[in-house]
């Protein structure tokens, strides 16, 4: 085994249900601040989000209990927002990926051109409406038990440290919910 593939293997990376798109018409062109500053928004709003649906065995009282009904209704709002937007802008279709801090991989039955740069679109949360967009340089090839498939690899280019902190938290964050999930049925 090759260091990259070890270094690949051996890092933390979560398994996700996720729509997602790759596209090469950005080709070599280096992203800009603006993608960075989304970027570390839609991470930041993906955090947030996932923290608010916390539950206390304790029901709160006083202003806690106003709080959280406010959040329930915000969330509500969110959601509505989102099923308006995805009516609107459809998403692509769902795959399954493994994804890490670094890249991220999936099968898929189009082929893409081997060592081709572009930009992997992840659609990482269901109620935000744009995705987190990620410049990368692809690998593909073909199964070899389904030639009609193809395994696609894309290793990120290089990122700012918050963007590639946030990142990794998220992948951190779906790999602890698989690791507890996988417990709670082993039970």
């Amino acid at each position: 085994m090759s260091d990259d593939n070890h270094t690949q293997t051996s890092q933390v990376s979560c398994e996700l249900l996720i729509p997602m798109a790759w596209n090469t018409d950005y080709g070599a062109a280096r992203p800009g601040e603006a993608l960075h500053m989304q970027n570390i928004q839609r991470l930041q709003a993906i955090e947030a989000l996932e923290s608010s649906g916390h539950k206390k065995t304790e029901q709160p009282t006083g202003p806690e209990a106003e709080i959280q009904r406010l959040e329930s209704k915000l969330n509500l709002a969110l959601d509505l927002l989102a099923t308006l937007v995805e009516q609107a802008h459809p998403r692509p279709l769902p795959h399954t990926v493994q994804l890490a801090g670094s890249w991220a991989r999936w099968t898929s039955l189009d082929a893409v051109e081997h060592d081709s740069h572009g930009r992997l679109a992840l659609y990482l949360h269901p109620l935000l409406a744009q995705p987190v967009i990620l410049p990368a340089r692809m690998q593909c090839e073909p199964q070899p038990h389904a030639p009609d498939e193809y395994r696609l690899h894309c290793h990120f280019d290089p990122m700012p440290d918050d963007v590639a902190d946030a990142l990794l938290a998220y992948v951190f964050r779906g790999h602890r919910r698989a690791v507890a999930e996988k417990r709670l049925h082993s039970e």
